[in-house]
């Protein structure tokens, strides 16, 4: 028959077109090969025809695929330059921070020392104060206490009281005046100042 001529064409064909016979033969009890061997030559060349139309098909589709990957890979690319370059930014912006942070901390620093040097100085003010003001009350002299020693009468409690008063005052000053005396310059000219006044009613007081 035909079919039995077109298959011994086929096999001849096979035999003769491909060395590796052995490899063929192997396979030759597969249900694909069996297939072929039943189709024509037309039926052979129209089969090789659609896988080789399938596979410009794959092939097509594989590069297209590759293509649009590599436009993936160059935006990504674009993407993670962009990313460097902020991360970049960034970083000099941190160090320009840091920068002024340590700026600000030796301002903090400078400034606490400077309120703890003010802190100092207003307590040595207050102290200074306290004791100028301890000093010119002992080295005021009231009127009342000069009209008491000079007019009253030495029997009298308030011209005693009075006495001790003077008596006390004279001892700051004498204290005022040594050396190592602790005061400054004003309330030594203070008690210099006032020294006479007193000096002059502790001899009017003697006088009685």
């Amino acid at each position: 028959s035909s079919r039995a001529h077109e298959r011994s064409r086929v096999m001849h064909a096979s035999s003769s077109a491909s060395s590796p016979s052995m490899e063929f033969l192997k396979f030759a009890n597969h249900e694909v090969i069996q297939e072929l061997m039943t189709c024509t030559v037309d039926e052979l060349e129209r089969r090789a025809l659609e896988v080789e139309q399938k596979l410009s098909l794959v092939e097509a589709r594989s590069i297209d695929e590759h293509a649009k990957e590599c436009e993936n890979l160059i935006a990504l690319k674009t993407d993670v330059d962009a990313c460097e370059e902020i991360l970049q930014s960034m970083e000099l912006e941190l160090g320009a921070f840091a920068d002024d942070l340590g700026k600000i901390s030796s301002e903090i620093r400078g400034l606490q020392t400077q309120s703890e040097a003010l802190k100092v100085k207003a307590m040595n003010r207050h102290a200074a104060e306290r004791a100028l003001g301890s000093v010119i009350e002992n080295l005021t002299v009231d009127p009342l206490m000069i009209q008491t020693l000079v007019n009253g009468a030495v029997e009298d409690e308030d011209y005693s009281r009075r006495a001790t008063e003077l008596a006390q005052k004279l001892d700051v000053i004498d204290n005022l005046r040594r050396p190592n005396a602790r005061g400054g310059a004003t309330t030594v000219l203070a008690a210099s100042d006032v020294a006479p006044e007193l000096e002059r009613l502790r001899v009017k007081t003697c006088e009685k």
